[in-house]
């Protein structure tokens, strides 16, 4: 199933910048669970124009792919931040396009991107795929039957 255009990865951006305590872990927000809930299915509900018509198991499969999404998202922006961080001054450019979605996400997300320490293997083996960690959301998926908190 995929609900996401590139109108709604837009949303999904749009939405989670406007929301900082999803990703900005010196907020004080951060690590609040509940609060994290109501900004997701505040995102969800912007991503989703059909949000509030849908039901419960409906709601949690479109709640976990727009989840998905967004660490797709984040996953390939730290991908494309590494590479553009390891070349080399005077190093031939490369014939590989930039990521699409690289500078938008850039605008927000880079003063919360730290890079691994190099001295620790362990956590760059424990970290998959990039050097770069990049806060992700509480994951949390909305529960059948709940509706829109305010």
């Amino acid at each position: 199933m995929t609900l996401l255009s590139d109108e709604g990865i837009e949303k999904l951006i749009n939405g989670m910048e406007k929301r900082p305590a999803l990703y900005n872990k010196t907020l004080k927000g951060y690590l609040d669970s509940n609060l994290k809930k109501k900004l997701l299915l505040e995102v969800y509900e912007a991503v989703l124009e059909d949000w509030d018509g849908k039901m419960g198991e409906q709601k949690v499969e479109a709640g976990k792919e727009i989840q998905d999404k967004w660490k797709g998202l984040r996953s390939s922006f730290s991908r494309e931040l590494r590479e553009q961080r390891h070349v080399k001054s005077g190093q031939p450019a490369c014939k590989r396009s930039k990521y699409i979605y690289f500078d938008r996400l850039l605008f927000f997300l880079l003063p919360h991107t730290q890079p691994k320490s190099a001295a620790t293997n362990l956590q760059e083996d424990e970290g998959g795929e990039g050097n770069e960690a990049v806060e992700d959301p509480a994951e949390v998926t909305p529960e059948p039957g709940s509706e829109n908190i305010t």
